[in-house]
């Protein structure tokens, strides 16, 4: 399906993203539910177990509610020396600030305007501020309160089972390290529930076994 228009002719790997604490100062006050994934929010479960840090992130990653975007648009956008693209399938399209992403592109990258350079990558969830709806299959889903720790800084992040869970998709060499980095620090409820949430999403995944046997 295509994107909104053409798409912008940018350097997709020009990143300097935003420290997790540096994107909190900035939606300090947001009142809707958002947390940091992906590999930082490995990252944070890491260092509040006291295990150190694991590896270094190219970018941000962050989720908020598709409802909610109004909300977060307007506190990063607040710095007027920002702007958003919506992407989807390695491409960008230039986002105005006054229309709302696609329907069917789930990601806003936010960049620096005068040069495109890449703060973060916001994921754009199915769900509700109640309710936790994986979006690889709307069968599995989850109080969203339960999906959510803060981090001993105060930043919300995704638990660590359920971003492994998304990882599992195209289980990269980084997703499988995050793997074997962490399997050792989920208590038998999250290995149960990663578990049985693989057989539900990726039913034979190599995954499994390994998250079984903790």
């Amino acid at each position: 399906m295509p994107g909104p228009g053409t798409p912008a002719d940018l350097d997709v790997e020009n990143w300097d993203p935003w420290t997790p604490e540096q994107l909190a100062r900035r939606l300090a006050g947001v009142d809707v539910p958002w947390w940091v994934c992906g590999g930082w929010a490995i990252e944070l479960f890491h260092r509040d177990a006291g295990a150190g840090p694991l590896r270094g992130h190219e970018d941000l990653e962050f989720g908020i509610c598709r409802a909610d975007f109004p909300a977060v648009r307007a506190a990063l956008l607040a710095d007027r020396t920002l702007t958003q693209y919506a992407a989807g399938d390695g491409m960008l399209w230039p986002l105005p600030a006054d229309r709302p992403p696609p329907p069917h592109l789930a990601q806003v990258w936010t960049a620096t305007a005068a040069d495109a350079v890449f703060r973060t990558d916001l994921f754009l969830d199915p769900g509700s501020r109640r309710q936790w709806v994986c979006k690889r299959d709307d069968r599995l889903v989850r109080p969203l309160a339960d999906t959510i720790a803060r981090s001993a800084s105060g930043v919300p992040y995704q638990r660590p089972e359920v971003v492994l869970l998304m990882k599992a998709k195209h289980a990269r060499d980084k997703d499988v390290a995050d793997l074997v980095a962490t399997l050792p620090l989920l208590s038998p409820a999250q290995r149960d529930w990663l578990a049985a949430a693989l057989l539900l999403v990726h039913p034979g995944h190599a995954w499994i076994e390994r998250v079984r046997e903790g």
